[in-house]
């Protein structure tokens, strides 16, 4: 079953969307390709098979957003499936795609205070899962290369691939809009992350984690 047409055929309030299964089994020797949102979606399924569809769906809507694709749409679609279904999200998300969920309210947000919070948010799980990767691999922190094993560290979390991805680049980028945006706990976060990275910190070396 493909899942191209997702966004347009399921509604957020759409009560299928807890009692659907994911259907995409893995096939050998068939690699989508992840640049289009549509290849992307493909490689989304795969890893979610056997799943309710809203962790498809809810996955979907966000790369649409990062990839800036009918923003004002998606933005609506996925604030409209948290006011729905936000509960039962809430408890059985993995915290991979929780962290998600708040990268893109500090992404998209229009109030200044909840993007700050949700910058403070995924700062918060990004170290944590720095500090995760660092007590796991010790004193070794050479580059794993594009072609390493995720590793798994707890609840769909990885670890950061040293020297490869954009992950902590992306979150200093919603630090400084959330500077950007002048509200105090915001203006506080970003000086005390600046703080943290100009000394003997597991934020130190972040520039070249994924």
């Amino acid at each position: 079953m493909g899942y191209d047409s997702l966004l347009n055929d399921t509604e957020p309030d759409d009560p299928s969307l807890l009692t659907r299964k994911i259907d995409a089994p893995f096939e050998p020797g068939v690699v989508p390709d992840g640049t289009t949102l549509s290849g992307k979606t493909a490689l989304l399924a795969r890893g979610l098979n056997g799943l309710p569809l809203i962790w498809l769906y809810h996955a979907v809507v966000i790369v649409a957003l990062r990839r800036r694709i009918d923003v004002p749409e998606n933005w609506a679609r996925f604030m409209a499936l948290w006011a729905r279904h936000g509960h039962w999200m809430l408890k059985h998300l993995n915290s991979r795609w929780l962290i998600s969920a708040c990268d893109t309210i500090a992404d998209d947000h229009p109030a200044p205070g909840i993007r700050a919070a949700a910058t403070a948010a995924s700062a918060t799980l990004t170290t944590l899962r720095l500090a995760e990767t660092g007590r796991a691999r010790g004193a070794d922190l050479r580059p794993l290369g594009r072609n390493y094993t995720n590793r798994p560290l707890y609840d769909g979390l990885i670890w950061f691939n040293i020297g490869q991805g954009d992950a902590v680049a992306n979150l200093e980028a919603r630090i400084a809009r959330a500077r950007a945006d002048g509200t105090l706990p915001a203006r506080i976060l970003a000086e005390l992350l600046d703080r943290a990275k100009r000394n003997d910190t597991v934020l130190q070396p972040a520039g070249r984690c994924a």
